[in-house]
């Protein structure tokens, strides 16, 4: 028994999942979970492994959940060691699982894909590697630019929007399935490069990620095991006794697009938005202003505000996008400043 749990000791402490740096705005919607007090009571020094076998067969899905050593002691650690950060993705993942449902089907990949976001960024937004990748599906900057045509700069950086960032993220594990046929391959793939995973294919000389598994990189090797361990959690939270004790609502969004100035102070000032409303549906305008730079811009308006912001859109729209104007106290003076030539001495 003590050299069991010494060894998950040493386990732990050697494959801490890197989760990023990570900022964002607090969510606005919370609701309590009513939390059924018939858990089961568990001894957490021990999984045992026939019944988690016997579960991960119950849950076979398009990609091959693989019931081994190395994803048993991931296991351990969502149900042990990381409990807390598996409750948390129980709480969040109702903000974000039905827009991941919705591309994975229109691309038709595998649902349970959903589940990489959580191994990437925890569903967080603003979640950024110690490496600059960004995002709820990790980003490196030039990948998102060169590949996928994401605007990343100062101003707007859309690897930070979670509809962009999902159609990219589908379109990218599309690629890599077509490059590799095997999912464990593309998930690694995902994780290292195409070119890593081919390197370790010549390297070992076997087709699959359990045949090059020593010839990857260390945090590779531990990627996939992550993974299935995480469809497990998210479909056997309960038997662990892991519940959500609030339940994140998505917050509903109507969708403008904006091209040229606009001072985005001003634009939640008129539109009557909170600012941190505004930044948490918005985690991709990095700036106070979008510039005047022909192109194109999406701006999420929470729907409790659309139609306030609809029934006086341009008046809001001008009085944003004039970048020399006085400041005025009301959107009414605003507008009439922009129509009365004034001269100063």
């Amino acid at each position: 028994m003590m050299n069991r749990l010494l060894y998950l000791m040493v386990f732990f402490m050697i494959c801490l999942p890197v989760w990023g740096q990570i900022t964002s705005a607090a969510p606005p919607v919370q609701e309590e979970n009513a939390v059924n007090k018939d858990l089961p009571k568990l001894d957490l020094t021990k999984i045992d492994s026939a019944t988690i076998a016997t579960r991960f067969a119950k849950i076979q899905n398009q990609i091959p959940l693989v019931y081994n050593v190395h994803t048993h002691q991931f296991v351990e650690y969502f149900a042990i060691k990381k409990a807390d950060f598996t409750r948390r993705m129980l709480e969040r993942r109702d903000v974000y699982f039905p827009l991941y449902e919705k591309y994975l089907k229109q691309y038709n990949l595998p649902e349970e894909l959903k589940y990489l976001s959580l191994i990437e960024s925890g569903l967080e937004t603003k979640a950024v590697s110690n490496k600059g990748a960004g995002g709820l599906w990790q980003f490196m900057p030039y990948t998102a630019r060169g590949d996928f045509g994401m605007r990343v700069d100062g101003n707007v950086d859309e690897r930070y929007d979670p509809e962009k960032a999902t159609i990219a993220a589908c379109k990218y594990l599309k690629q890599l399935y077509g490059i590799f046929g095997d999912w464990h391959l593309a998930l690694a793939a995902y994780n290292t490069g195409p070119g890593n995973v081919k390197r370790a294919i010549r390297k070992c000389g076997k087709s699959d990620f359990w045949g090059i598994y020593e010839c990857l990189p260390k945090e590779t090797r531990a990627y996939v095991p992550k993974f299935i361990a995480m469809d497990y959690m998210m479909n056997f939270n309960f038997e662990h006794a892991i519940v959500p004790n609030k339940l994140l609502k998505k917050v509903p969004v109507d969708t403008i697009q904006i091209k040229g100035f606009l001072n985005l102070t001003r634009f939640k000032k008129y539109a009557k938005i909170k600012s941190d409303s505004f930044q948490y549906v918005n985690p991709h305008l990095m700036s106070s202003t979008i510039p005047n730079d022909n192109r194109s811009v999406v701006i999420y308006i929470p729907s409790s505000n659309f139609e306030f912001f609809k029934s006086n859109r341009q008046a809001i729209l001008d009085s944003s996008g004039f970048s020399n104007r006085v400041e005025g106290d009301s959107l009414a003076s605003t507008v009439v400043e922009k129509l009365v030539k004034k001269r100063y001495k």
